[in-house]
């Protein structure tokens, strides 16, 4: 019975010290380009507003110095269709000035200015924005880097199972998330989200995230938002996609 015992100990001490196990880190080359690209649906319930909005942004990697990453992010694309009442609204950056009905040229004048604005951060390798900057100045563009193409990964090495928990202030709002290693696969890295905001409004965040096992970069991501704002209830589901385009 007792070499039984000493045995089921050695498999088992032998299985779990078998487990694939993956060390995440930001590996960027140097004058790399990336393209990001966001759907994001959102509807503001008790508003009667919904909206779909598709957004295309480049990143360049400008910089790699004392293992921080100095980037360069720009939104070159961006489409918005929205339903409030029963009444139709669209916007498409792509437009011709004179194909634009009266609401159309209004979201016009809104957008230009964004889509002139490069977003300058600075990220070391554990994916933690360390600072951003807006060229020229446009009031809530930084955020756009925190919830694009950013995760923050702990210092140790992770299986499947490990769990590590990183709260963002966003706008007026804290959000708590605890990410989760699904799987560690040959090329990639399963992870699983599931998090709360406070704050200026109350909810839930969950998800999933693909993640490239030998860069870190984030390849894919599924986020859903429900939030309870002032008393009003809105849900957002997003979906983005990064690639190496240079």
């Amino acid at each position: 019975m007792k070499k039984i015992v000493i045995l089921l100990l050695v498999v088992c001490s032998l299985s779990c010290s078998s487990q694939d196990s993956v060390l995440l880190r930001l590996n960027y080359e140097k004058g790399s380009e990336y393209l990001v690209q966001m759907d994001m649906i959102q509807d503001m319930g008790a508003m009667g507003m919904l909206m779909n909005m598709k957004m295309d942004m480049s990143m360049k990697v400008a910089d790699y110095q004392e293992e921080v990453f100095s980037t360069e992010m720009k939104i070159t694309k961006l489409a918005m269709n929205m339903n409030q009442g029963g009444v139709e609204m669209s916007f498409d950056t792509d437009m011709k000035e004179e194909d634009l009905d009266m609401m159309g040229k209004q979201m016009k004048a809104q957008f230009t200015p964004m889509m002139a604005v490069v977003i300058h951060s600075k990220t070391n390798q554990l994916g933690k924005v360390l600072s951003t900057e807006t060229k020229p100045n446009y009031p809530g563009m930084d955020q756009i880097t925190n919830q694009s193409s950013n995760i923050e990964y702990p210092e140790k090495a992770l299986i499947v199972g490990d769990s590590w928990t990183v709260i963002n202030e966003v706008a007026e709002a804290t959000m708590t998330i605890t990410y989760e290693i699904k799987g560690i696969e040959p090329a990639v890295v399963l992870i699983g989200l599931t998090g709360v905001v406070s704050g200026g409004g109350k909810g839930d965040i969950s998800g999933e995230l693909t993640v490239d096992k030998k860069t870190g970069i984030l390849l894919k991501t599924k986020m859903n938002t429900e939030l309870l704002v002032q008393g009003q209830k809105t849900s957002s589901k997003v979906n983005m996609t990064m690639k190496k385009v240079n």
